[in-house]
């Protein structure tokens, strides 16, 4: 599905509102917007406050409604993530959102880690790995801390809890389009 810059606008406003109506104790809201923001889709929802991660949740598994995902993934970032405490009402107005519509999961067949590497796009795909029980994926924008393939995915398998050495393991890749409250006033 491809989004606007509205659908941009509406899906900040509900990760915004999500947030401020939790401090506040209120109910979710009853968001109106565009068609397509009641369709299936997958999102990951960034935090981040003074430009450091702040809170990052997510799925690349589609849900029946993008706008209710970002609903819940934004008070999830906000309050859930065991990486942080729960943001705090002062901090709110400092946190930056950032909203990643996943497109759909393409497998990618390999037959090495080199063979995989060579097939990443950097810059524009994000990947999941998977080995059992063990899976973690990376969003697009990682590539600038890891620009270089091989880099990435051994921090994407490190994330995975997987040894550096462990293969074969199956892999994914997804584009995103991202929204972010500075980029849509």
């Amino acid at each position: 599905m491809q989004l606007t810059r509205e659908h941009g606008r509406c899906l900040l406003r509900i990760a915004r509102d999500s947030i401020e109506r939790s401090w506040k104790k209120d109910a979710p809201g009853k968001w109106k917007g565009p068609n397509e923001l009641y369709r299936p889709g997958a999102a990951f929802v960034t935090l981040t406050l003074d430009t450091k991660l702040r809170g990052c949740i997510g799925s690349t598994t589609p849900s029946p409604s993008l706008a209710d995902t970002v609903e819940r993934h934004s008070y999830a970032a906000a309050f859930k993530d065991p990486r942080f405490p729960p943001l705090e009402r002062k901090d709110g107005p400092r946190v930056h959102i950032e909203i990643s519509v996943l497109s759909g999961l393409n497998e990618l067949f390999f037959r090495s880690e080199e063979d995989l590497i060579e097939q990443l796009r950097a810059e524009r795909d994000g990947l999941l790995i998977e080995s059992g029980r063990y899976n973690a994926t990376f969003l697009p924008t990682v590539w600038k801390a890891h620009p270089e393939p091989a880099k990435f995915l051994r921090q994407l398998k490190r994330k995975a809890e997987l040894p550096s050495d462990d293969f074969p393991y199956r892999a994914w890749r997804y584009t995103c389009q991202s929204f972010g409250e500075r980029e849509a006033p």
